[in-house]
């Protein structure tokens, strides 16, 4: 069985047929071979497996676990991929291609499967075949796979959606599988790789539906008006102030009420003026233009673009075969550096029909004796016609020298690559969503390959010891290999992209040598919702720290490698292993495989101070990013970082909420308060009262919170230890308080608004006060009556839904254990208590008993004989069965339809609520895959130019490759330039220790030294460590007290002084935390230029701690 078939089948699956895709009936397909036994495995599972859509059902388990999927792909993309069939066809040219021995990833698989279904290389009676199929099945049990002959093959129910998938077929066979499926309607995917080199082909048919060609979800845009244009057909739309559309010309939109419903009306796009404002065209109104107008201005409060499906063609591959020398068009560009350079498009592609011609001729690869043969073969397929000749250029036949040298073995990233992008395509037909690529993709990473005699490989590919990595040697030479294994490699996150890039590290080997290590860490466990995208992972190991886990199933992969495992979070100061030490010494490389920002600029700053390579990737659905950080080369990751977004204003969130963002987040804080800040109040005035009396607390408290903050302590003490709670049973408080504060909210804050800001009132400016993004909000009230209307009817669903879930959660404050019986609180009991609400009095506004005093004293004295703490609510987006996603809805849709903005599902709640970043394990695939070249790149010492950024759409599909920027040169004194990697080293003297340390007279005249050779024409006007300011000429020239002060004791007193003021800097290279045991320290220096007399910032000035 072919290695490299057995490395794209288990990729394929466990990427989007597998771990993504629970549902879909995956077929391998043999082809008859005198050495291979006919293996057909059918195997009855779980009656999730594809084989009917209606049949195949979903459970909270399978919700949890494919979450992050459907948020990227939809709820209907995920259905359809579910009841779908996928025929995987391979291996390779008849098992003459590469017969395993150069195939370092297929070799890595084999190990892992072997390992992991505990059957050794020994194990006889069992073939690859079975144990291929017992890893496929753990990886998700719930997929059905057979394993067919291709003499048997035959589509398993023509009714369901079908890919037929070629992995590194000879040419006339992929041929032979692109007429099966044409003929069977099945779309066709075939790809194939060759050294750094790499090809996919798709045909869906001649009539192909793309359902959503871009993937993205369509703004829902705030609507502030609609306004007569030029005719009564042709409008002027507005968007609310500040919110800008996403609206395109030639598309249409509809509108949307305050319940979410839409329009039945679609309008055209006819001119986009600004972002702000567009031009529709009303294909069908009824009365006058200002009738519709003012129809749709007093219903509509929001618009949104409709999503168009498009149809293409495809060309068969022999038809698309022969356009490829002449018609650019249908290759989907990559590396902008070469997708436009047609001679060596036209070169390589040749090159790979090349390769299939000879070594169907001569049933081995050609070698270097072979190259004038090749090349006739290559000028042959670039003239698409054997009896015309066609001249090969120096720089084509250079390209066709260098894939016949490393094209028969396999490049493990480039696989992988390959692999990812084959199995975004299967979806894409299985699916519809995302265009599909139409019809080559050619993509290579050729940079990468040193001169031949740099790529002497000693190792004996049949019979040599080091077998594992025998094709990444044959493709650089022994040497950069043995250099990539020597590396101490740090990954940063072993989630998604983390998984992909330790399984890359493990095939080429990396830290198997002496002096070579791989060093994880990640300081989250695994959740159910990990397992469809990160493949290191299985349900036994939720709960475990990814790191060890991730550990534990790479040594499967290669068990030479030696691994450091962490569960430690970068960038905290104590107890860390990843100490000033550490990053001078301890690590060669670093790649960034995280999900947050704040990681990545500290992971940044600690490469720049220590000038170490970076390598940053990321993911967002298709999308996807990779970015690398060569030290005193390129710019850094935070020189070219988007700023944060900005945050919501509170006022915003509190009374003036416009988009439903807001309202979740309010949602959000609202949970955070009722169910986590308050019963942590409540418990922390327990503790306090086992030490101090009544009276004192009292005391201490209104001194600490002032009168508002008493007051309001007092009003929510005296409701969580309310006299109901010994009175009556929990259930009956926790109903009646949900009930209560659903009308405060939602009912009486909104008329106190109201009565403060009355319709038609104007602000400060002389404007109506209600405008803009201030929208005037309408009183939510329960209604029993029918018949309702829509709105009413929605407003009475999310109140019913409110009390139950804001009860429960309130009872599980004081219960023993957590209530999980979505029952417990019922439909009933929620209208029941919602009527009694609504009939209830306020009292008096809400205020307390004038003896405030009196009644925080009598509640405190009822908290005293609380015998144990009440339970706190930790917000967990992915557990639907607590009740805190559905709260988080209720009260977010609740304030919504109060503000006029539509309501959403639980499904994007949780998105918002939870900061979902959506993610499709094919993406996290490619952009691992790109880390690693870029690995190999910097082992390599590859000049900038060579080195490649990488941002890609899978949707679309977009690729962009590009060298990275340059750092920035600044400007210091006498014509010197800098850039953020340069330093001013300063080193502490024995002399300067025995004193106490160096002192700040002493510093500044070194400074001086360093930044001219003329010092004493150089002023220094300021020295800061972060946000410390240490030295200010304004301040300190005559402060001959500071100026001796040691530079150390200046830095304890200031960061002792006010720890809080530290500010992160995130997106700063200069460090921002003190401590005494730092070897150094970067200091931010200003000095006057004496030329000018302007201010110069020079490089950051590193000084040298020397200790006893």
């Amino acid at each position: 069985m072919n290695y490299c078939w057995r490395f794209c089948l288990g990729l394929l699956l466990e990427q989007a047929l597998l771990r993504d895709s629970f549902g879909v009936r995956f077929v391998p397909i043999f082809h008859p071979s005198p050495r291979r036994v006919k293996v057909h495995i059918r195997n009855a599972l779980s009656s999730r497996g594809g084989g009917g859509g209606d049949a195949v059902g979903e459970t909270e388990d399978d919700e949890e676990r494919y979450s992050r999927q459907v948020f990227a792909l939809g709820a209907e993309a995920h259905k359809r991929i579910r009841s779908s069939t996928v025929y995987l066809d391979g291996p390779g040219l008849d098992a003459a291609y590469f017969k395993g021995e150069l195939d370092d990833l297929g070799r890595a698989y084999h190990r892992a499967a072997r390992s992991e279904t505990g059957k050794s290389d020994d194990d006889c009676d069992v073939s690859d075949e079975e144990v291929l199929m017992e890893y496929l099945k753990r990886l998700n049990p719930s997929v059905q796979v057979s394993v067919v002959k291709y003499s048997d093959f035959r589509p398993l129910d023509d009714s369901l959606r079908g890919v037929l998938l070629c992995v590194d077929r000879c040419h006339e066979k992929l041929l032979v599988m692109n007429g099966l499926a044409r003929r069977h309607n099945l779309a066709f995917v075939g790809t194939e790789t060759a050294g750094v080199y790499g090809r996919v082909f798709c045909d869906f048919g001649t009539s192909f539906e793309v359902n959503d060609t871009d993937g993205e979800t369509p703004l829902v845009i705030p609507l502030d008006r609609v306004e007569r244009g030029i005719s009564d057909e042709i409008l002027f739309v507005t968007c609310l102030e500040g919110q800008q559309h996403d609206v395109s010309k030639g598309e249409e939109i509809r509108f949307i009420d305050p319940n979410g419903d839409s329009s039945e009306q679609k309008c055209t796009v006819i001119e986009v003026h600004t972002p702000l404002r567009l031009s529709i065209e009303v294909d069908k109104k009824g009365g006058s233009c200002q009738e519709w107008i003012e129809s749709v201005n007093k219903k509509y409060v929001a618009f949104s673009r409709i999503k168009a499906s498009k149809k293409l063609s495809f060309d068969d591959l022999a038809i698309a075969s022969k356009k490829a020398s002449s018609d650019a068009s249908i290759f989907t560009p990559s590396d902008l550096g070469k997708s436009f350079d047609d001679n060596r498009r036209a070169a390589l592609f040749a090159c790979f029909r090349a390769a299939s011609s000879f070594v169907g001729d001569h049933l081995r690869w050609a070698d270097d004796n072979d190259l004038d043969d090749f090349c006739e073969l290559v000028r042959t397929f670039m003239s698409n016609c054997e009896s015309e000749h066609c001249f090969l250029s120096e720089s084509q036949h250079f390209n066709v020298e260098q894939f016949l040298e490393v094209g028969r073995a396999k490049f493990s990233p480039i696989q992988a690559f390959f692999g990812a992008i084959a199995s975004q395509e299967a979806l894409k037909a299985l699916t519809g969503l995302y265009h599909p690529i139409q019809q080559f993709l050619l993509y290579d990473c050729d940079e990468i390959l040193n001169s031949p005699s740099d790529r002497t490989c000693s190792v004996n590919e049949k019979e040599g010891s080091d077998r594992n990595t025998c094709g990444l040697r044959h493709i650089l030479g022994d040497s950069i290999v043995e250099d990539l294994q020597s590396m101490r490699v740090f990954v940063v996150g072993a989630g998604a992209i983390g998984c992909e890039i330790l399984k890359n590290l493990a095939a080429m080997g990396i830290g198997s040598k002496s002096k070579g290590r791989v060093i994880i860490t990640d300081m989250d466990t695994i959740e159910k919702s990990n397992l469809s995208r990160q493949l290191l992972f299985r349900d036994s190991d939720v709960g475990k720290f990814k790191s060890s886990a991730a550990t534990q199933a790479i040594l499967r992969f290669n068990n030479k490698m030696k691994i450091d495992s962490h569960s430690s979070k970068v960038g905290d100061s104590e107890h860390n292993p990843f100490d000033d030490l550490f990053w001078r010494k301890g690590v060669d490389i670093v790649l960034n495989a995280l999900d947050n920002m704040e990681a990545r600029f500290f992971t940044d700053r600690q490469c720049v101070a220590n000038g170490k390579p970076l390598i940053d990737s990321g993911t967002l659905g298709p999308k996807g990013n990779v970015q690398v950080v060569i030290p005193h080369k390129s710019e850094s990751y935070s020189s070219s970082a988007d700023p944060p977004d900005p945050a919501i204003a509170v006022c915003t969130l509190k009374n003036f909420p416009y988009a439903i963002s807001h309202t979740i987040q309010w949602g959000r804080d609202l949970f955070e308060d009722v169910f986590s800040r308050r019963p942590s109040q409540v418990n922390d005035a327990r503790d306090s009262l086992s030490s101090t009396c009544v009276e004192a607390f009292v005391s201490r408290l209104i001194q600490e919170r002032g009168e508002n903050g008493f007051q309001q302590f007092a009003a929510e003490l005296k409701e969580d230890v309310s006299p109901d709670l010994e009175s009556s049973d929990i259930r009956a408080h926790s109903l009646e308080w949900a009930a209560s504060t659903a009308v405060k909210l939602f009912r009486d804050s909104i008329e106190t608004l109201l009565l403060k800001h009355p319709p038609g009132s104007l602000d400060d400016d002389g404007e109506p006060f209600w405008s803009g993004t201030r929208r005037q909000p309408r009183v939510l009230s329960f209604s029993g009556s029918v018949p309702l209307d829509a709105m009413q009817s929605s407003v009475n669903e999310n109140l019913i839904d409110f009390v139950r879930y804001a009860a429960r959660l309130r009872a599980e404050m004081y219960a023993s254990k957590p209530i999980r019986d979505p029952f417990e609180f019922s439909r009933n009991d929620a209208e029941a208590s919602l009527n009694s609400a609504e009939q209830a009095q306020p009292s008096d506004k809400e205020v307390m008993d004038t003896d405030t005093v009196n009644v925080l004293i009598d509640s405190l004295r009822r908290l005293s004989s609380f015998s144990k703490p009440l339970n706190t609510a930790e917000f967990e987006k992915d557990d639907d069965s607590n009740g805190h996603i559905a709260f988080v809805t209720a009260a977010s849709n609740l304030r919504a339809m109060s503000y006029g903005i539509p309501p959403v599902n639980r499904l994007q709640t949780r998105r918002i609520a939870g900061n979902i970043v959506p993610a499709v394990i094919s993406t996290t695939a490619a952009v691992s895959a790109l880390s690693c070249i870029e690995l190999v790149k910097l082992a390599q010492g590859a000049q900038l130019k060579l080195h490649r950024n990488a941002f890609m759409n899978l949707a679309l599909p977009f690729f962009a490759f590009t060298s990275p920027l340059p750092a920035e040169v600044m400007p210091g004194l006498q014509g010197r330039q800098y850039t953020i990697w340069d330093r001013l080293k300063v080193r502490e003297s024995k002399k300067a220790l025995a004193k106490g340390g160096i002192s700040l007279r002493k510093l500044i005249r070194r400074i001086k030294q360093l930044a001219s050779t003329n010092p004493k024409k150089v002023s220094v006007l300021s020295i800061s460590f972060g946000p410390y300011l240490l030295y200010a000429s304004f301040l300190h020239d005559d402060d001959k007290n500071h100026l001796k002060s040691s530079l150390w004791n200046i830095l304890e007193e200031l960061t002792e002084v006010d720890d809080d003021f530290v500010s992160t800097r995130s997106n700063d290279n200069r460090s921002t935390e003190y401590s005494p045991t730092q070897k150094f320290v970067d200091l931010s220096v200003i000095v006057e230029d004496p030329d000018n007399g302007s201010e110069c910032e020079l490089p950051l000035v590193r000084v040298f701690r020397r200790f006893l």
